[in-house]
């Protein structure tokens, strides 16, 4: 009997031992920490990061040989990051279907313009209301909202629209579904395209 009860206390020493050599799972750092999304202008430059103009790839993106247009078919769900310039604004756009003409490009420069001017005359603030529309030519339609519990004001309105005027001049003049982010958060949601 006494043999058995040393045995065991030789068992436990053992595994007391052993189990404080051995990290808890908390204590481990995973393998693989999921990246943060980077810009597509601007590669170097994380999302919600400040994006200074001269991170600007000189070369053009390197998102496609092609540039989007080769890879955005109608109703293709993939989604790209846009970061507004001297900003903490970023977009994520997904495209639906490509919008003939410029009209596109032209409402969203018309849309950024008007948003720097009242900017500029009133200064910063909260959206009137939460939501911001724009009716275009030939039935284009801009609706933007608020999110996720998050209110949107002037300047991350007007930062949007400029980064979507540049995104649409650079590779898309379409329909679009857009979330906008101002550093961590998301604060609003948009649609573009055409009235029913």
């Amino acid at each position: 009997m006494r043999c058995f009860g040393l045995r065991i206390a030789w068992a436990l020493t053992l595994f007391i031992a052993f189990s404080k050599a051995i990290p808890f799972l908390a204590d481990v750092t995973p393998a693989l920490v999921p990246r943060a999304p980077v810009c597509a202008n601007a590669p170097k430059t994380v999302a919600g990061t400040y994006f200074h103009a001269r991170s600007l790839n000189p070369h053009g993106l390197s998102l496609s040989p092609h540039g989007l247009h080769s890879r955005f078919k109608p109703l293709d769900p993939q989604k790209v990051v846009w970061c507004a310039i001297r900003s903490t604004t970023f977009l994520i756009i997904s495209a639906s279907q490509t919008i003939p003409g410029d009209d596109v490009y032209r409402m969203m420069v018309d849309a950024a313009l008007d948003q720097l001017t009242m900017l500029n005359r009133i200064g910063d603030g909260l959206v009137t209301g939460g939501v911001y529309d724009r009716i275009g030519a030939n039935g284009l339609v801009l609706h933007i909202w608020n999110a996720n519990n998050h209110q949107l004001t002037r300047a991350v309105l007007a930062a949007a629209l400029d980064a979507l005027a540049d995104f649409i001049d650079t590779y898309w003049g379409g329909a679009l579904q857009f979330y906008i982010w101002d550093g961590a958060n998301e604060v609003a949601q948009g649609l573009l395209g055409l009235s029913v």
